[in-house]
């Protein structure tokens, strides 16, 4: 199970949130480790006695440390971090290293029979153990003496990555949905036309539309590097489809490895703005959340099915391209979230999230979307294509420079905006 897959997105984890928040008090934890091995021996209890061995030695051992007086305390962490590299470096990196000096020097040493599939997340796991002994040494945290709890901390599947991921998946679920559904259909054409019509529909008519309202702030990190960026795989995607005439699984493999840099950044930078802002109080439950979430995620999927047969129908009926019901009502469709929540941020006098948003969810239309629909089946680039994503880089370039002076997207540029999408569907209609 991954953290992209299907399963694990629409399946494993609404579950375990909903199991998690059912059950009360102290049963959280027991839940949460239960949820959490599942994980980790999803593909098969081979290293399950390993997880066992790990949590019951560190667990054991922090407990040792911490009553331990200060002649013999600095050695007992030395000896913890050892017995954990140890296991990384034997189930993880030794046929890796057995097989270098063989290359190296002909040794002709025998492989480690350690299994075909390498222990899910134990590089993550084992870390999070010698940072947990370490901060028993040096006295940051007590020794947890419940044992329910420690096994829950060591295991649960990393909550960064999720949260992330969840994040990622709600900014740009109609688009994703979307395309999935049509690679699996077999109308993967759609996909490009589906994410570059959309980001120009975001950029030209969203931002436009939201600019005409209101001056829009624009934050300094989202103006000197979200829109470089997002220009820049932009046109990384139009190198891969003069390259290759299609988003393949190698393309989709860069993406993902740029998907999960940019996931970084983000975390870096929510790092740095944690203390100058504050969390606003929920005003719903948490099981309300897991609710709507559910079946948010539910109506999605199985609209942008109608989505894709609609579309299709349409297509099939007037002649019209896969082409330009992507870039059009596919995209418009698609779209909508973005739309009524940048003009309800500009009325509500909110409008400053407008471009981050914005451009975070263009991002993630490209490398998200676009990554994980290649990693299915070939993405088809067509030629006309070319200038549709050239027209998206416009876009880029015309946001930036628009802002790049006043630090803001004033009305004079939106209608800029406004009549460049004008031109460009007089374009669409003629060609």
């Amino acid at each position: 199970m991954v953290f992209n897959s299907v399963v694990f997105l629409f399946c494993f984890l609404p579950l375990a949130l909903l199991a998690y928040y059912l059950v009360p008090g102290r049963g959280k934890n027991v839940v949460l480790l239960v949820e959490s091995l599942l994980f980790y021996c999803w593909t098969g209890v081979e290293y399950l006695p390993l997880i066992v061995c790990l949590i019951v030695f560190n667990y054991l051992w922090g407990l040792l440390t911490a009553r331990t007086k200060a002649k013999l305390k600095g050695l007992l962490p030395a000896v913890a971090v050892l017995v954990n590299l140890a296991a990384l470096v034997y189930f993880k990196y030794a046929n890796f290293l057995i097989d270098t000096l063989n290359r190296i020097g002909n040794f002709g040493l025998a492989a480690l029979d350690v299994g075909a599939v390498l222990p899910l997340g134990i590089s993550y796991y084992i870390f999070k153990i010698i940072s947990y002994e370490a901060d028993v040494y040096t006295g940051k945290v007590e020794a947890e003496k419940d044992p329910i709890a420690f096994a829950a901390y060591v295991l649960f599947f990393p909550q960064l990555i999720v949260g992330l991921t969840i994040v990622a998946m709600g900014t740009s679920l109609p688009e994703a949905a979307v395309s999935i559904t049509s690679a699996l259909k077999g109308s993967a054409g759609i996909t490009i036309g589906n994410v570059v019509g959309s980001n120009i529909m975001n950029v030209l008519v969203i931002l436009g539309i939201t600019a005409v309202i209101t001056n829009v702030a624009i934050q300094k990190s989202t103006l000197y590097c979200e829109i470089p960026f997002m220009i820049g795989i932009t046109a990384l995607m139009i190198v891969f489809g003069i390259t290759r005439r299609a988003v393949s699984f190698p393309e989709g493999v860069i993406f993902w490895i740029l998907f999960i840099a940019f996931l970084a950044y983000l975390f870096v930078m929510s790092k740095k703005n944690k203390a100058a802002e504050e969390e606003d109080e929920c005003q719903m439950s948490y099981l309300k959340c897991i609710i709507f979430i559910i079946a948010g995620g539910i109506m999605v999927v199985w609209g942008s099915d109608l989505v894709v047969d609609a579309a299709s129908e349409i297509a099939r009926a007037f002649g019209m391209s896969e082409r330009f019901i992507g870039l059009t009502i596919v995209a418009f469709g698609t779209s909508l979230p973005e739309l009524v929540t940048s003009v309800t941020a500009a009325k509500s006098g909110n409008a400053g999230i407008a471009i981050g948003n914005i451009v975070g969810s263009n991002i993630f239309n490209i490398l998200f979307v676009i990554g994980t629909t290649a990693l299915i089946c070939n993405v088809p680039f067509e030629s006309k294509f070319l200038i549709d994503s050239a027209v998206a880089v416009a876009a880029g370039v015309i946001l930036w420079l628009g802002t790049i002076r006043h630090k803001e997207l004033r009305r004079p540029c939106g209608v800029v905006m406004l009549v460049a999408y004008v031109g460009y569907f007089a374009y669409l209609c003629m060609n």
